[in-house]
């Protein structure tokens, strides 16, 4: 699924949360059917360890001076045998650094599985080194890069490594587009039709002016009589 001052946390975590919280739902969902699934199948290796979800981060906004997005990731044990000497590294980003594990700060990397986001609540546990039959864990990335950053497309690999009596791994893709900021010269023509949108307005009011105290809707008002 995510890039100069980094962003506050609890703004970059907010931007990401809405983003997380459906693909997570799916998540649990394909969860939930892989696990019975692997129950009624019988098979003991299964296919061992899957992503559930993809690691497309999508589109990339501006947050302060830089790019900044947070994935999380999960993986499930489909197999009935635990997986152990488990690990994972983030691999042949086209630009270094910027996806990178998580970290208890927006401004400190992190190390895998990376820490959790303050403005989501874990659907799994975290990553560790096992992962029994059947059961899920998370994995929090995020992605960041300067304001001048010569490019708009990023792609890389998390690789995730385990033994479950074999040497095993999987490998998920990942994915960013930073979004295009308006330029200069949009903003520009932007101004310039506000500026000639409020001088229309004025110039109607002028040729419509309101009646003076004197004056009713209906015409000239009529003086009190005389005493």
């Amino acid at each position: 699924m995510r890039l100069s001052r980094a962003p506050p946390a609890d703004v970059a975590g907010s931007q990401a949360a809405v983003k997380n919280r459906s693909s997570r739902f799916v998540a649990l969902a394909l969860a939930t059917w892989l696990i019975g699934s692997a129950c009624l199948s019988g098979d003991a290796q299964a296919d061992g360890l899957v992503f559930l979800g993809n690691g497309d981060f999508g589109s990339v906004g501006l947050v302060g001076s830089s790019y900044y997005a947070e994935k999380v990731f999960i993986i499930i044990n489909q197999s009935q045998i635990t997986a152990v000497q488990l690990t994972a590294a983030i691999e042949d980003p086209e630009i270094p650094d910027v996806f990178l594990w998580n970290g208890p700060t927006p401004s400190t990397p992190g190390t895998y599985p990376g820490s959790s986001f303050p403005s989501m609540t874990p659907v799994y546990p975290a990553c560790g080194t096992t992962l029994a039959p059947l059961e899920s864990c998370e994995m929090y990335l995020r992605f960041t890069a300067p304001i001048d950053v010569p490019s708009t497309q990023f792609t890389g690999t998390l690789r995730v490594e385990y033994n479950d009596g074999t040497l095993r791994s999987i490998e998920q893709p990942l994915a960013a587009t930073i979004a295009p900021e308006p330029s200069s010269l949009s903003l520009g023509f932007v101004a310039l039709a506000a500026g000639l949108l409020n001088g229309l307005r004025s110039r109607r009011g002028s040729r419509h002016p309101s009646p003076s105290p004197g004056l009713r809707a209906g015409g000239p008002s009529q003086a009190p009589p005389v005493i």
